[in-house]
C-alpha cells in the first residue's frame, strides 16, 4: 500500500476500484485428458443444441500436444472450433519446400519452384511473406542464411472463420455475461505464472527499492486471475486429478463429471473401437463397453482399401501430362492420385538425385560453352552442405564424369550429325484443357535427320514387350513429341535412344579389359531406323557399330538377329501407341477413376509396386492384381 502511494504521488496516478459481479465457478474432476476434451464437448454440443450461436462459445488453456485430439475429437462431434493457428512459415508445406530447394538452388530458381506449387489464397499469402523475407536481403553476401532465419522465426496467421468456437487466452481476453467459457488443464503446472526468485534484482533488493517480490507478483496475480474468473457468469472448469489443481481454485466446490455419451454415434463408434482394441490387446471389459456393444454394430476387424470415387468436380479443370505422370498412372491410377491429385509426395533430396542432377547440369554446358569441367563440378558440390562421406563419393565420382564426356566427345567422330540441342522442352496442347509436355536432354541432327538421346543415371533396360501394355514408352514418347512438333516433325528420325550417364558395376571378364567395358556401356541403347541411307548420317561405321549397342550388320547388309531395328511404319505405330495411352489416361483421369492396382506381368514382374512408396497407404489385396502378359512380337507382324 504505502508502495503505491508513492508512486501516485511521482506519477499522478489515480487508482480506481473497480467493483465486478462475483459468480460461482463450475469446476469439475475429470479422470483422463480424452474424458475432459470429451466433457467439454458434451457442454459446449448441448449449448449449441439450445441454439447458442458458437461465436458466443470459447475454449481456453489448450496444451499443444492435445489440439490435434481436440480437434478430431470436436470434429466427430460435429462441433465447429477454430484454434489459434499461428505457425512458423517453415512448418507451412509452401514454406518447407522452399527451405528444401533454396539447399539445391539459388533463390530465384527456389521461388519459381514454389511459385508452381501454390493452390489457394492461404499459400499465395505464404508466398508474399516469403518473396517479402527474400527482398530484404538482396544486398546482402551471406542471402541464404539471413532467408533461412527469417522463414523460421517469421510466423503466418490463418484467417478467422465465422460460426466456430475460438480458442483465447483468458489473461488477455474478456468474457461478456452471454458468452460461454470452458477452461481445461485448470492444474498448478498450467497456470497462474510461477515466479521465482532467480532474477539479476533479487528480492531482498526488490523490497529496499519497492519493487514487487516474486512472491507478490504471484499473489497479485493469483488474485487477479481468480477475481477475473469469478467475474464470468458462464464458466466451466476441468482438471485432471493426476495433477493438483491450481491453488486459487482448491477451496472451491469441486463436482464430479458425467459423461452421456449422447452426442454423436460417429464419436461412440470410434470409442466402441477403440475400447475393443483394448479388449483384443489386454483383456479389458468395462462398462462402457458393454454399453456400446449393446447399441452399435461396427465392422471391427475388417478393412476395406478401395478407392471411394471422388466428385469429379473437385479435379483440377486443367490436365498437365509427362512420361512420368503417364508412366504412373498407367502402372496404378490410385498412385497418381496420390501423387499428383492430392500432392502426398515430399520432395526427394538424396545423393542419387543430386549426383545425377549434378551430371546432367555438366553434360547441358559442355555442350554449350566451353567450361572447365573439375571447377564447375567443384562449385556445384560447393552450393550444398553435404557429409564427408557423400564429399568422398562426389571426389570419385567426378573422374567417372570426366570420363564419360571424353567418351561423349570421342562418339561425335562416328556421326554426320554434328548439330547438337541440349534441354530441348516440347510443350504440346492436345485440348483446351490439357497438355502434354517432354524435355529431351540431347538431340542430334543436321538440316534434315535428327537423334533423340536421353541420359540415365540409372536402369537403361528397355522392353518393346512392355509397350502395348503402356510401360517402357520413355523412347516411343520421345518420337511422339518429336513428330508431333512443327519444328520437327519433318525430320528423318535416326534413333532413339537412352545413354548410361553413370558406369554400373563392373565385373571382371578375360577378353575385356575394364575401359573397353566403360566404354560399351557408354554406347547408346535404343532403337534405329533400319533405312541404311538414314543410318549411315547417323552412325559412320555401322556394319559393327561403336556408338549403338546392339548393332551389327552382315555382309550381306542385313541385321543380326539382336539388332534393335525399326522402320519408319514401326515409328508410326509407335508414336499411334503413344496417343492412344494418352487418350486413355486422359479418359481415366476426367471420369476421377484412380482405383488401386497392381500390375503383374507375365507371373513374375510386379510393374507397379516394386518401386512404389504408398503401399502402406493402399494395403492392396489379391482382388487389386492384374495379370497381364508380355507382347514378344510387338511390331514384327507389320
Amino acid at each position: 500500500k504505502q508502495n503505491k502511494e508513492y508512486f501516485s504521488l511521482i506519477n499522478n496516478i489515480n487508482y480506481i476500484k473497480n467493483n465486478v459481479n462475483k459468480y460461482s465457478l463450475n469446476i469439475y474432476k475429470v479422470n483422463t485428458n480424452e474424458e475432459q476434451i470429451l466433457f467439454a464437448g458434451e457442454q459446449i454440443a448441448s449449448l449449441l443444441n439450445k441454439g447458442i450461436n458458437p461465436n458466443n462459445i470459447f475454449i481456453s488453456n489448450i496444451l499443444n500436444e492435445e489440439k490435434i485430439h481436440l480437434k478430431t475429437i470436436f470434429n466427430l462431434l460435429n462441433i465447429p472450433l477454430e484454434l489459434n493457428n499461428d505457425t512458423l512459415i517453415s512448418n507451412t508445406s509452401i514454406g518447407n519446400i522452399f527451405l528444401k530447394e533454396l539447399k539445391n538452388t539459388n533463390v530465384e530458381e527456389a521461388i519459381k519452384k514454389i511459385e508452381s506449387k501454390i493452390n489457394s489464397n492461404e499459400e499465395t499469402d505464404i508466398f508474399n511473406k516469403i518473396i517479402t523475407i527474400c527482398n530484404k536481403y538482396r544486398e546482402e553476401k551471406n542471402i541464404k542464411e539471413f532467408i533461412k532465419y527469417d522463414i523460421h522465426h517469421t510466423k503466418v496467421s490463418h484467417k478467422t472463420n465465422k460460426n466456430t468456437i475460438k480458442e483465447i487466452n483468458i489473461l488477455n481476453d474478456n468474457i461478456k455475461d452471454n458468452e460461454y467459457l470452458f477452461i481445461l488443464n485448470a492444474n498448478q503446472s498450467i497456470f497462474p505464472k510461477d515466479h521465482k526468485d532467480d532474477e539479476y534484482i533479487t528480492d531482498e533488493m526488490k523490497k529496499t527499492i519497492g519493487i514487487e517480490t516474486s512472491y507478490e507478483l504471484n499473489e497479485i496475480e493469483s488474485i487477479y486471475l481468480k477475481n477475473k474468473l469469478l467475474s464470468i457468469k458462464n464458466i466451466t472448469i476441468t482438471y485432471d486429478p493426476n495433477y493438483p489443481i491450481a491453488n486459487i481454485l482448491e477451496d472451491e466446490n469441486i463436482k464430479e463429471s458425467t459423461i452421456l455419451y449422447n452426442i454423436s454415434n460417429k464419436y461412440n463408434k470410434v470409442k466402441l473401437a477403440t475400447l475393443l482394441d483394448e479388449y483384443k490387446n489386454y483383456n479389458t471389459i468395462t462398462p462402457l463397453l458393454e454399453e456400446l456393444e449393446s447399441i452399435y454394430k461396427i465392422p471391427y476387424n475388417t478393412y476395406d482399401n478401395k478407392y471411394k470415387t471422388i466428385n469429379k468436380e473437385l479435379l483440377p479443370k486443367d490436365i498437365h501430362l509427362s512420361y512420368t505422370k503417364l508412366n504412373s498412372y498407367q502402372a496404378c491410377p490410385f498412385s497418381y492420385y496420390l501423387k499428383y491429385i492430392l500432392k502426398v509426395d515430399e520432395n526427394e533430396d538424396t545423393f542419387n538425385i543430386s549426383l545425377g542432377n549434378i551430371f546432367h547440369k555438366i553434360l547441358e554446358l559442355h555442350e554449350t560453352n566451353k567450361i572447365d569441367i573439375e571447377e564447375t563440378y567443384n562449385s556445384m558440390i560447393k552450393e550444398k552442405d553435404y557429409s564427408s562421406k557423400e564429399k568422398f563419393f562426389f571426389e570419385k565420382e567426378k573422374k567417372e564424369l570426366i570420363r564419360v564426356i571424353n567418351t561423349i566427345d570421342e562418339q561425335k567422330k562416328e556421326t554426320t550429325l554434328n548439330n547438337t540441342l541440349v534441354e530441348t522442352k516440347i510443350h504440346l496442347d492436345l485440348d483446351e484443357h490439357t497438355t502434354f509436355d517432354g524435355i529431351i536432354d540431347k538431340i542430334i541432327h543436321n538440316d534434315h535427320t535428327l537423334a533423340v538421346i536421353d541420359y540415365k543415371t540409372g536402369d537403361t533396360s528397355i522392353k518393346k514387350s512392355y509397350m502395348p501394355l503402356g510401360f517402357s514408352l520413355q523412347l516411343p514418347i520421345y518420337l511422339y513429341l518429336i513428330k508431333k512438333n512443327p519444328n520437327t516433325t519433318n525430320y528423318n528420325i535416326a534413333g532413339i535412344y537412352l545413354q548410361n550417364i553413370i558406369a554400373p558395376r563392373i565385373s571382371y571378364k578375360e577378353k575385356e579389359s575394364l575401359e573397353q567395358q566403360l566404354k560399351k556401356n557408354l554406347k547408346l541403347k535404343g532403337y534405329t531406323n533400319k533405312d541404311f541411307s538414314i543410318l549411315q548420317e547417323l552412325d559412320i561405321n555401322y556394319h559393327d557399330s561403336k556408338l549403338i549397342e546392339s548393332l551389327k550388320v552382315k555382309q550381306d547388309n542385313e541385321f543380326y538377329k539382336y539388332s534393335k531395328v525399326l522402320d519408319n511404319d514401326n515409328y508410326n505405330s509407335l508414336i499411334q501407341l503413344v496417343e492412344n495411352k494418352i487418350l486413355e489416361t486422359i479418359n481415366g483421369i476426367q471420369k476421377a477413376d484412380f482405383a488401386i492396382t497392381s500390375k503383374i506381368i507375365d507371373n513374375l514382374d510386379n510393374i507397379s509396386c516394386k518401386y512404389c512408396k504408398y503401399q502402406s497407404i493402399c494395403n492392396k489385396t489379391p482382388k487389386d492384381i492384374i495379370y497381364l502378359t508380355s507382347d514378344n512380337k510387338f511390331l514384327e507382324r507389320e
